[in-house]
């Protein structure tokens, strides 16, 4: 692995993006032979082409999990840290950053992928469940 890929990998161990139902962020590396678009993210993971995609600007997407609030404990406190260091990772490495959403409600797929400064497209994915 790649420098990137380990600080990324490293920062985002262990986190669950909150939503109705909490789920991992792993590292995602765009390997499709096609350019990276919305088109070719669609066609590569099969999504269905009525299949709504909308796109975020990260601290948008991130907003809920790294903000703090009085209530929040040590480690609420904690988790919302180290989500603040996974975007501050993620902008350090990546460039033109985009969150794709991939689709309305139930599970929707989540892709934060940017341009790495070897070329790549990569970033982290997890899902959010929104009924």
């Amino acid at each position: 692995m790649t420098s990137w890929m380990d600080e990324i990998t490293d920062a985002s161990e262990g986190l669950l993006f909150p939503s109705e139902t909490d789920a991992p962020l792993r590292l995602f590396v765009w390997d499709a032979p096609a350019p990276f678009s919305v088109e070719a993210l669609r066609e590569a993971r099969g999504y269905a082409e009525q299949t709504p995609i909308a796109t975020l600007d990260i601290d948008q997407f991130f907003s809920p999990a790294t903000r703090s609030y009085d209530w929040h404990g040590p480690a609420e406190q904690e988790r919302v840290r180290r989500f603040g260091a996974l975007v501050e990772t993620l902008k350090a490495h990546l460039r033109d950053i985009a969150v794709c959403r991939v689709g309305a409600s139930g599970t929707i797929d989540v892709f934060v992928v940017g341009r790495t400064d070897d070329g790549s497209i990569a970033g982290v994915t997890t899902q959010v469940v929104e009924t």
